[in-house]
């Protein structure tokens, strides 16, 4: 089941990408299809279903994140947090895909869309790598068995790991550092003071 459930948040992604293109799609459907004179996503009936399903992706994702993160660091899952990602991004793209073909009405039925192809291949993935049945499993079991526990944050390492602990903000080594390329900046030419705050400048969205 370890192993398993190290790689359950990968079928998550995979599932996320579904159920993200799908709401995408009928998002796009929406705005541009007209009825009785205006879009029909101004309708509560076609835009809150969609804002569930935001909401629900979302919600998907950081699972999905969390359970990917535990897999790369090592932290064992303890409370089923792979299958919890699996599960819930599973069953939220077969619920976006079918909300898509939806709101699309019959034009979601038929080929000339991609939406009635990712119905399907949304369901398969709440069928392999462990069904949703069996992803209920693993969470209940793995709750039972860690009654009494503390949470997941209380163990992990509260500095954020050697290298903030060495470097992070407030350490000396970090205001020693902070000290010296103060002084420094006045003798430096001005060109290559400009190329290194370019480099260091945060990444521009």
């Amino acid at each position: 089941m370890g192993t398993f459930e190290q790689t359950r948040p990968m079928v998550a992604a995979q599932a996320l990408g579904i159920a993200r293109a799908a709401l995408e799609y009928a998002t796009e459907y929406a705005n541009r299809r007209e009825a009785f004179g205006a879009p029909i996503i101004d309708n509560q009936g076609i835009a809150f279903p969609l804002a569930d399903l935001a909401t629900a992706i979302d919600a998907a994702r950081l699972l999905t994140w969390r359970a990917s993160w535990m897999a790369a660091s090592g932290v064992a899952f303890e409370r089923g947090e792979g299958s919890m990602a699996k599960l819930a991004a599973s069953e939220v793209a077969v619920r976006t895909t079918e909300r898509a073909i939806q709101t699309m009405g019959g034009w979601g039925y038929i080929k000339d869309h991609p939406v009635e192809k990712w119905y399907r291949d949304a369901k398969l993935y709440t069928i392999f790598e462990g069904t949703s049945e069996i992803q209920r499993v693993v969470i209940s079991n793995a709750l039972g068995a860690a009654d009494g526990k503390p949470p997941l944050h209380v163990h992990l390492e509260p500095t954020g790991g050697p290298l903030n602990r060495w470097f992070g903000r407030g350490t000396p080594l970090r205001s020693r550092a902070a000290d010296a390329a103060l002084s420094a900046k006045d003798s430096v030419p001005g060109p290559i003071m400009r190329l290194a705050m370019n480099v260091l400048r945060p990444p521009r969205k």
